[in-house]
Parts: structure tokens; C-alpha cells; sequence
């Protein structure tokens, strides 16, 4: 049996402003979407192609090295001065762009597992147009307008097209492990007041674009919020009184107490929909995703009638645990 992998949850619950549903409010951690990836944890980065190629290389670079999961860096990146450093004691000669295929021989040289490359490219463009306008010439003693006129304003139109392609190879195998293309256009169109410039464009069309590359090389913290029941059919009117309490616990943002009266309920009302789904979702934002869909099944399993809010919450215990595999696989645990 694998080991689940703990969530941090936050400690807070959102009341909708519409009618009374309560919702629980926590983290998730998604997997990186490039498995593979993460399995060459030592790497370097060597220069990127394109003008813009060593801006690109150091955020880049940044971005590896403050990468991680569970407070622990998921990459360790031998820096350039460590790289040169070690070629010349090799008597290898670096000057600039490699390729590939010398980036392996490098990455064997300073010992680590794979060597990123990249190509960058960047156009920005501002285009002048004018633009017809109207106005009132002259009006009436009742303010209506008697004649217009029309005249011209100057307009201003900036742009920029971002393209990104990092890849990885491998120093063993020498096969590239991922490349991709990351593309961005962002445009700004204005005649009068503020525009974006095209470096400020460009700045944030590369922001995107990283913040893309870190989905694909690390685990990401999502929140979503998760929807209690609150029909007390079936309770005794103590146990009603209880649950109303459970509910202002978790209104309170005390789920841990909401739970334990959840629980302390579900021991008198074992066919209750209700508290059988709350326990489940207790389960849930306590990061225990086999019990909170063995729980959820069991609310199916004794429910009379289809229900959707049950039906997208066992899908979504089944992507749990699909996912907590996934974490271990990358991760090795």
C-alpha cells in the first residue's frame, strides 16, 4: 500500500453569499505534467540561441533553482562559473552556443544527468494609425448639437510575439527528454491615455511563458472549495442541534471540530446522506483519499436517487488517489 502524500490544508472555510452552503476551502498538489523530467534532477543550463538568449538562460536558471516540493529543491543546477571551471581542468574549450551533441560531452565532463539548451526569440512592433472621430461644432440655445465636424487623433498600436523552446537532453542516452514551444502574442492598441510599451509586453508575455514551464516541471499547490450538505433529514432534533453547531464550527473555519461532530452523528444516523458524504469529504481535506472514496461509495451505494454533488466528488477521490501515485512515481516515494 503506498504511502498518501499529506496535503497542507488551509484553515479556513467560505460561506457563499448565496443561501447557506458552506464550503471548505484547501490545497491540492498537482503533479508536474512532465513525469520524465523530474527524473534528471541534476542538470545545467547552458547558453540559449536568440538575442535575448542570456536574459533567458539566467531566469530560467532561477527558476530551476527555486523550484520545489514538501520545502526540499527538486533541482540541483551546477552553476556556469563550476561548469567552466571543471572544462578547463579538462582542457575544453567553451566558447558560446553549443549544440546538442557537445552539450552531452559537456554534461558527462561535469557529472550531471541531463543539459538544458533553448532558443529564444522575441519581436516587438509599434504601428501609428489614425482614427476618424466626430465632434459638435456648434449648438443651439436648447444644447442640441447643430453641426458636427469630424477630425482625426493619432493612434498607437504595440505588440509583441514571445517564442521560448527549452530542451532537455539526456548525457546518458544523449535523447532529448522535452522540448517545447512556447509561444505568446500580447498586443496593446490605444489613441488616447496609457499604452503598453513593447518591452513591457514582451516582459509579460515571457512571465506566461514561465509560468507555463514551471507547471510542466514541478508540482503546483490549486485550491478549490468543497461543497458540505446540510440536509439534517432523518436526525433527532438534538442531533439536528449538533449538526447546526458542526456547520458554524466550519463557517468558523474549525473543519477539524466540524469533523468531529461529523463523525460523533454519523455513529447514531449510519444512513444519514448527509453526514456519510460530510465524513467523506472529512476524509478528503484530511488527505486520506482511499477512505474518502471508500466513504463516498458507501453514500452512493446507499442513496435512492442519482446526485450529481456525490457523483463529481467520487470522480474527483478517484483523481486524488490517481494523483498521489503519480507525485510518488516522480518523486521515487
Amino acid at each position: 500500500m503506498f504511502i498518501l502524500l499529506r496535503l497542507v490544508l488551509l484553515s479556513f472555510v467560505l460561506s457563499t453569499a448565496i443561501g447557506c452552503t458552506t464550503y471548505v476551502t484547501t490545497e491540492y498538489i498537482i503533479p508536474a505534467k512532465e513525469s520524465e523530467v523530474i527524473k534528471y534532477n541534476k542538470v545545467a543550463v547552458m547558453d540559449f540561441t536568440g538575442r535575448h538568449g542570456d536574459s533567458y538562460r539566467s531566469q530560467f536558471e532561477a527558476l530551476l533553482q527555486n523550484l520545489k516540493f514538501k520545502g526540499a529543491p527538486i533541482y540541483e543546477i551546477i552553476d556556469r562559473a563550476n561548469i567552466e571551471t571543471i572544462l578547463n581542468e579538462q582542457a575544453f574549450q567553451l566558447s558560446g552556443i553549443v549544440d546538442e551533441e557537445t552539450a552531452v560531452k559537456i554534461g558527462k565532463m561535469v557529472g550531471v544527468d541531463a543539459i538544458w539548451t533553448g532558443n529564444v526569440q522575441e519581436k516587438t512592433d509599434e504601428i501609428i494609425s489614425y482614427d476618424r472621430r466626430s465632434r459638435c461644432k456648434l449648438y443651439d440655445s436648447n444644447s442640441n448639437c447643430q453641426y458636427y465636424e469630424t477630425y482625426q487623433v493619432k493612434c498607437l498600436t504595440t505588440s509583441a510575439v514571445v517564442s521560448f523552446t527549452p530542451k532537455l537532453t539526456s548525457v546518458t542516452t544523449g535523447r532529448l527528454i522535452y522540448s517545447k514551444a512556447f509561444v505568446e502574442n500580447m498586443d496593446d492598441y490605444s489613441c488616447t491615455g496609457y499604452i503598453e510599451d513593447k518591452a513591457a509586453l514582451a516582459n509579460r508575455a515571457k512571465k506566461k511563458i514561465f509560468k507555463s514551464i514551471e507547471k510542466d516541471l514541478s508540482p503546483m499547490i490549486t485550491e478549490i472549495s468543497i461543497e458540505l450538505k446540510d440536509n439534517t433529514d432523518g436526525m433527532s432534533k438534538s442531533d439536528k442541534a449538533i449538526f447546526k453547531n458542526a456547520l458554524k464550527f466550519a463557517e468558523s473555519g474549525r473543519e477539524d471540530r466540524a469533523c468531529e461532530f461529523f463523525r460523533e452523528l454519523l455513529v447514531r444516523n449510519r444512513s444519514s446522506l448527509t453526514l456519510n458524504y460530510n465524513v467523506g469529504i472529512c476524509y478528503e481535506i484530511e488527505g486520506e483519499f482511499q477512505k474518502a472514496l471508500d466513504q463516498l461509495k458507501y453514500t452512493d451505494s446507499i442513496s435512492v436517487e442519482p446526485d450529481d454533488l456525490l457523483n463529481n466528488t467520487i470522480r474527483r477521490a478517484e483523481s486524488n488517489i490517481r494523483r498521489m501515485y503519480e507525485l510518488e512515481n516522480q518523486f521515487g516515494k
